[in-house]
C-alpha cells in the first residue's frame, strides 16, 4: 500500500472515529465518510501501523520554549504589580507568542486587560485560559469578574458556578458568587468604588482601622482594588469580617494596606 493510499486510510478511520463519538453531527459525517469512500474507491479503510492508533498520533507535538516564554510572564507581573499595565500586557502577549499551550499567560493577561477596562479581551484571554485549563479557578474569577464590569451579572454568576462545577474545593470562586448576591449593581460607581466603600465602612466601624477609611477614596486605591487578586481577597473579608485579624500575613493584604498607609 502506497503512502497516499494509507493516509487516505487513516483518514477514513478518525473520521469513522468521529462519528462514534459525535452523535450530533453523526449524519453530516456518515454522509461525508460515504463520499469519500466512493471518491476513493475504498470499501474497507482497515489498516494497522505499529505505535499507531489514529492519524493523530502522526502529527509531532510543537516544540515551544516555555522557559523563555516564563521569563517574559515575570516580566509582565511585575509591570503589572508595578501599575504598568500596558507593558505588562506587551510581555503576556509575547509570552503567548512563544508557547500559546501556556493557560497562565492568558489569565494573567486576562488580569491586566480587566485593570485596563478592556473587559471584553479579558473575557477572551479567559475563555482561552478555560479551554486550556479547565480546572485552573483562577481563569473563572477573572471571566465572572470581566463579565461583572459589563454589568452582565447571570452571566458572570454563570461563570463563577462553571468554576465550581470544575474546581469544587475552590472557596474563593464561591465567595464570588455569594458576593454577586441577589441584586444587580447599581450603574454608576466602579467595582473599585463599591469595594471601596464597603470596605471603608468595615474600617469606619473598627478603631483599629478609622484612621484608613478616608485614604480608601484615593484612585489609587480604587485602582488596586480593581485587581482579581484583591477582588479575592475582599470577598473572603467581606464574608467573614472577623477574619481580618488572622489574615495579617496574607501578601495581598499587606500590600493593601501599605497602599492605604501611603506606600505601595
Amino acid at each position: 500500500m502506497n503512502k497516499e493510499r494509507l493516509a487516505q486510510c487513516l483518514i477514513l478511520q478518525y473520521l469513522e472515529s468521529c462519528a462514534s463519538k459525535d452523535t450530533e453531527h453523526q449524519d453530516e459525517l456518515e454522509v461525508s465518510i460515504d463520499c469519500l469512500k466512493n471518491l476513493w474507491k475504498i470499501d474497507n479503510p482497515a489498516v494497522s501501523i505499529p505505535g499507531v492508533n489514529s492519524i493523530i498520533d502522526l502529527i509531532p507535538e510543537p516544540k515551544y520554549d516555555t522557559d523563555a516564554a516564563n521569563k517574559l510572564k515575570v516580566k509582565g507581573n511585575e509591570a503589572l504589580s508595578a501599575g504598568n499595565v500596558d507593558e505588562a500586557i506587551r510581555y503576556y502577549t509575547e509570552a503567548i507568542k512563544v508557547d500559546p499551550s501556556q493557560h497562565i499567560f492568558y489569565c494573567n493577561r486576562a488580569a491586566a486587560y480587566t485593570t485596563k477596562g478592556d473587559y471584553q479581551a479579558a473575557i477572551d484571554d479567559s475563555e482561552k485560559a478555560i479551554s486550556l485549563n479547565p480546572t485552573f479557578p483562577k481563569s473563572y474569577s477573572r471571566l465572572g469578574l470581566a463579565l461583572y464590569k459589563l454589568n452582565k451579572i447571570d452571566e458572570a454568576r454563570e461563570a463563577y458556578k462553571r468554576g465550581i462545577r470544575a474546581c469544587t474545593d475552590n472557596q474563593a470562586l464561591k465567595d464570588n458568587l455569594a458576593s454577586l448576591g441577589p441584586e444587580k449593581p447599581q450603574g454608576g460607581a466602579g467595582n473599585g468604588a463599591n469595594m471601596a466603600e464597603q470596605l471603608g465602612a468595615m474600617f469606619a466601624n473598627n478603631p483599629m482601622f478609622a484612621q484608613f477609611a478616608e485614604r480608601l477614596k484615593d484612585p489609587s486605591v480604587q485602582a488596586m482594588l480593581e485587581e482579581p487578586d484583591m477582588v479575592d481577597l475582599l470577598s473572603q473579608i467581606q464574608s467573614n469580617p472577623a477574619a481580618i485579624m488572622s489574615m495579617m500575613g496574607d501578601p495581598r493584604l499587606q500590600r493593601l494596606l501599605g497602599a492605604i498607609m501611603g506606600g505601595r
